[in-house]
């Protein structure tokens, strides 16, 4: 009986070892969200002197979602103003998902401000099911030139948890961004804006 017992010990750290490495090397199993179409746009220009906002897209290496604003001048009081309002419809694997989003650019504003606006809406309304905005930020200067940099405002991207509904709906959402740039103010006062980096919006599981 002791010989056994004292087997039974020898080969017990080699059973742990056994176990540990196919814990270790055994699949696992991956939650994300998947989009199900292409991104949508629809822009809004004060003048034909205002560029069209202009976007792309990477999905190679995670979901990157870049847009070009351009540059622009001219008077204030809603004469010189540029937008971008993108969709794109996602599905969730899992009954909720930690969504990250990141969002950075690099822009010069005179007597001008820039809003960047993230949300996910559900495509159907059902229990559990809720609109999440993610980023809803807004910069500005005034008749001197300023450069913004724009991450978030805690200096780190954001992540919300998305729902799938209860009612036995699919889990949908339509993810939502929109960007805006306008001179404010009187008419008579002029300003503008300038990229120098475009809007770089990331989204991923975590």
């Amino acid at each position: 009986m002791s010989v056994l017992r004292s087997l039974q010990f020898k080969a017990l750290p080699k059973v742990l070892a056994a176990l540990v490495a196919a814990l270790v090397l055994a699949p696992l199993p991956v939650l994300a969200f998947t989009f199900v179409n292409d991104w949508t746009a629809a822009t809004t220009v004060s003048n034909a002197t205002v560029p069209t906002p202009t976007f792309s897209v990477d999905d190679s290496s995670g979901h990157v979602l870049r847009v070009n604003m351009g540059n622009a001048t001219g008077p204030g009081g809603g004469d010189t103003s540029s937008e971008i309002d993108l969709s794109r419809t996602l599905k969730l694997s899992s009954d909720k998902e930690n969504i990250q989003v990141s969002s950075f650019y690099d822009t010069i504003l005179q007597h001008a401000r820039l809003r960047v606006k993230v949300f996910f809406v559900p495509l159907k309304p059902g229990v559990g099911a809720h609109t999440r905005r993610v980023f809803n930020l807004t910069t500005r200067a005034g008749s001197t030139p300023r450069e913004r940099i724009g991450v978030d405002r805690q200096g780190a991207p954001r992540s919300r948890i998305i729902h799938r509904m209860r009612n036995g709906t699919t889990g949908e959402y339509v993810l939502h961004v929109n960007i805006t740039y306008v001179v404010f103010g009187r008419v008579t006062a002029s300003g503008g804006w300038q990229t120098v980096s475009t809007h770089r919006l990331t989204f991923q599981q975590l």
